[in-house]
């Protein structure tokens, strides 16, 4: 994990990406792992055949997630960190998603 890449860096990621999709794409220049992100996206698109106009209505729902949970306690992490702790069970936020 990177812990460098913070909640504000997938934000303008998956910002890039909408632009992108929306046919304006020479707006913005991919930094090397928004590239790799953006690739990987369209290969779990075109797998999965979705429509266009779902995958910005996906990209703009992941946007509004960072946005909320962004700062708190975890920082400019928070969101990366919640997502540690839901689907690996480390990191600070684990305790939220104990079953027990």
């Amino acid at each position: 994990m990177n812990i460098r890449i913070k909640d504000n860096n997938v934000y303008n990621c998956l910002m890039k990406i909408h632009y992108t999709l929306s046919g304006q794409g020479g707006l913005y220049q991919f930094s090397e792992i928004e590239q790799r992100i953006f690739d990987e996206f369209k290969k779990i698109t075109e797998k999965e055949k979705t429509p266009d106009d779902l995958q910005k209505t996906i990209v703009l729902r992941l946007m509004k997630s960072v946005q909320m949970l962004t700062g708190g306690i975890g920082g400019n992490r928070n969101y990366f960190e919640t997502l540690r702790g839901q689907f690996t069970g480390t990191g600070h936020m684990a305790h939220m998603f104990d079953e027990g």
